[in-house]
């Protein structure tokens, strides 16, 4: 039981790379009306574990997608690690006349292979469904402040298996986010950010700092 406790917290670690802090304007990315795509990087810190995590994103001026692939480190921990694959889809609206207010309804999903250590083996899978609302506040001609926050749900399938014996066990719970980012030509930006995991055995606040840069549309 105290193994599965730790995939799923592993697991809702990764999985938060894919809901809370790689889409647009609605949690800081570049703006999807001149972009095109991006590229982002970003790293995470949690009691007991730290995670990196990079992703591809493709767009269109109102929906965006992208793949993630991540690596997770357990403190005091020799040779004990996992890896994550992700993918998240959304779309972007905007609310009030003014159009500075964005929301992005948000679906991810994510693999985690890990934490191995032999003859232990497991895995988890992450599903997530939530929605963003954010807004771009600008403070000079070139620099943008876009804080945001971030609500969903977050199911985790957890497996583990060794010695002969295996064992499995599914979580539901909510994934909070907070987060301020500092936007550059509306192109680059660096953005940290706290998530809150509810409901979900031995998961503390996850604190965040990711950087994205977008590719402008010819």
């Amino acid at each position: 039981m105290h193994r599965l406790r730790l995939v799923a917290t592993v697991a809702v670690l990764t999985a938060s790379a894919s809901t809370s802090s790689f889409a647009q304007t609605c949690v800081g990315r570049p703006d999807l009306t001149i972009t095109r795509g991006s590229l982002g990087a970003e790293a995470q810190f949690v009691d007991g574990a730290s995670s990196y995590a990079g992703r591809l994103g493709i767009n269109n001026r109102t929906a965006f997608g992208g793949l993630t692939v991540g690596y997770v480190s357990l403190d005091g921990a020799d040779d004990v690690s996992a890896t994550s694959f992700g993918g998240d889809i959304g779309l972007e609206r905007h609310l009030g006349a003014s159009k500075r207010v964005h929301v992005c309804p948000i679906a991810s999903l994510t693999y985690t292979n890990g934490p191995n250590n032999d003859p232990f083996t497991s895995n988890a899978l992450s599903a997530g469904l939530g929605a963003s609302f954010g807004g771009s506040l600008p403070l000079t001609p070139t620099l943008s402040l876009v804080p945001y926050a971030s609500a969903g749900l977050l199911t985790v399938r957890s497996t583990a298996e060794g010695l002969g014996n295996s064992s499995s066990e599914t979580e539901t719970g909510g994934l909070l986010a907070l987060g301020a980012s500092f936007r550059f030509n509306d192109i680059v930006a660096l953005t940290p950010s706290i998530s809150v995991p509810v409901g979900f055995d031995n998961s503390d606040t996850v604190f965040s700092l990711g950087a994205t840069i977008g590719f402008r549309r010819r």
